[in-house]
């Protein structure tokens, strides 16, 4: 067993964790172990083509939230990416930084995001 420093939170590494052969697999896997058929992931766009099929893959809908190029700068479509969240939305593909595009997530994105999957339970 493992124990967080800062939050406590204790991990078995033996039951709780997947080594996988690189960065792609490690999605596969991930996805294939929290969706099924009739459930919804959600990604910013544009994206790397590859993890839809690991959702459709994994029988799941995929929806996709546009980033905004605004003078050169890419921005999160954050009113977007709240209408589509349903009931049946049950992972969010964040990659921090984005791929393909390399922007970072500054502070107040990653609180606004908060903010919005706090409401949606």
């Amino acid at each position: 067993m493992f124990k967080h420093a800062k939050n406590n939170q204790v991990l078995n590494p033996h039951t709780e964790m997947i080594v996988t052969n690189g960065a792609c697999e490690a999605l596969y896997s991930t996805l294939h172990h929290l969706v099924q058929q009739g459930d919804e992931v959600i990604f910013f766009e544009p994206y790397y083509t590859q993890y839809v099929n690991y959702a459709e893959f994994a029988g799941a809908t995929v929806k996709t939230a546009p980033l905004k190029l605004i003078n050169g700068v890419w921005h999160y479509d954050f009113e977007t990416f709240e209408r589509l969240i349903t009931p049946n939305t049950k992972v969010l593909m964040i990659t921090n930084p984005h791929n393909p595009t390399g922007k970072l997530f500054t502070k107040d994105e990653l609180l606004k995001l908060t903010e919005i999957l706090e409401r949606h339970p």
